[in-house]
């Protein structure tokens, strides 16, 4: 990333604060759902999560910009990551560089702009885990569609029993893909229907479409490593928006891109 000096990341903060005192936030509002507290024993700082029946426990929803500016505005230190992130020099979405992000606004809109490392640093920070293998740990690259393993395919398929998180024919804009009322991500749970109709796996929304989510899924242990993302986003059509679609999107850990956010994930 690019290594802003603090004085920028101060006046990020300050600008997200007034911005929620004056009540002032520009256009952005809850959603459509009622999200509530975390269920089944499930962490709940950084976000409410739902206990699957497979065990872990999954955000309801992407991270969001608020949640993600809270995050940044403890100062968190980059001295304590990985190996393979060891060349991440800070948090800071790249969209602040290029003037695209008004910063005071669409706070409930899930954040993007970030990469592997940072989103692994948020999740870590919040007692909780880049979404990965069921049992904890990175799931392998080829296990993208295994629904006895990977936490985020079993999420999103119900556990392995639909092509799409509402099921298994497609339905435009069900969830949150290729917008047709402007280009860019909206409010998280804003569609109601964007979750699984199983009793057992409902909860968790937008894992088809709004931005794609990374995953604790790389091919080496590196800065050059490639890692998948999940889900779609508003940039992707049907194909892109399968559960099972993981096979053909990753990017580069240290990539960054708008429409790439993620969701965490815990025992």
């Amino acid at each position: 990333m690019n290594g802003l000096p603090m004085t920028r990341l101060q006046r990020v903060v300050l600008s997200i604060a007034l911005c929620t005192l004056s009540s002032a936030c520009g256009e952005s509002g809850d959603g459509d759902v009622e999200l509530g507290p975390s269920t089944g024993g499930c962490p709940d700082i950084g976000g409410s999560m739902v206990r699957m029946p497979e065990g872990f426990c999954m955000d309801r929803t992407e991270v969001t910009r608020g949640a993600y500016f809270s995050w940044l505005e403890s100062e968190p230190g980059v001295d304590t990551q990985s190996t393979a992130c060891e060349s991440n020099d800070d948090y800071l979405p790249t969209c602040l560089t290029t003037g695209g992000w008004g910063l005071d606004r669409y706070l409930e809109n899930p954040v993007g702009c970030v990469d592997w490392c940072d989103a692994k640093a948020f999740c870590e920070a919040h007692e909780k885990r880049l979404c990965g293998a069921i049992d904890g740990g990175p799931s392998p690259m080829d296990d993208y569609d295994n629904a006895a393993s990977n936490e985020w395919f079993a999420a999103c398929s119900g556990g392995g029993e639909n092509d799409y998180v509402y099921g298994d024919a497609y339905q435009a804009h069900e969830c949150y893909e290729s917008p047709v009322e402007g280009w860019g991500s909206t409010e998280v749970a804003r569609l109601a229907g964007c979750t699984s109709p199983s009793s057992e796996h409902t909860g968790v929304y937008d894992l088809g479409g709004n931005v794609a989510e990374w995953e604790d899924s790389c091919d080496a242990e590196n800065d050059i490593a490639r890692c998948r993302i999940r889900g779609g986003s508003f940039k992707h059509n049907a194909n892109g928006i399968r559960c099972d679609a993981g096979s053909t999107l990753s990017l580069s850990r240290l990539s960054t891109d708008d429409a790439v956010g993620f969701r965490c994930c815990a025992n």
